[in-house]
């Protein structure tokens, strides 16, 4: 039950974005267009540790941005991938809002050029998100 409409941005996560490409779209269309009946704006966020540029340009008018929380240099090749569309990508580059969160120990594997993202470490982000407003649903489901 949400309380309160008075978010800037609202992150998705846990959603297999492949798999429920419809669901997603009907949902991020259904946030915007209660904010918009409000005459508020909101960013939609999704959250991800291993999607492909592929699947995530797919939803490119459905999103306003990404988090991408890479946990292993293993879904680094991902996050490259990504990046390097992202780089290319003059309408998502310049629509999207990106957050990078790395833990420490991949950060030295990230690439050089990474200008797309807002970065943070896994610290910060958890300190903000204390200070968040939190809302779970039990299952993804329109």
């Amino acid at each position: 039950m949400v309380e309160s409409f008075d978010y800037d941005e609202i992150v998705i996560t846990g959603v297999d974005m492949q798999f429920y490409k419809y669901r997603l779209n009907r949902l991020c269309s259904g946030i915007k267009e209660v904010y918009g009946c409000m005459c508020k704006w909101v960013r939609v966020l999704v959250h991800t540790h291993k999607s492909s540029w592929e699947v995530l340009h797919d939803r490119i008018s459905d999103i306003n941005g990404i988090v991408y929380t890479p946990r292993s240099a293993d879904e680094l090749k991902y996050f490259r991938e990504v990046n390097n569309n992202l780089l290319k990508d003059v309408v998502a580059r310049e629509n999207w809002k990106n957050y990078l969160i790395v833990s420490d120990g991949i950060r030295d594997a990230l690439p050089e050029n990474t200008r797309c993202w807002q970065k943070e470490t896994v610290q910060s982000f958890i300190d903000t998100a204390t200070q968040t407003d939190f809302r779970r649903v039990a299952s993804f489901w329109i």
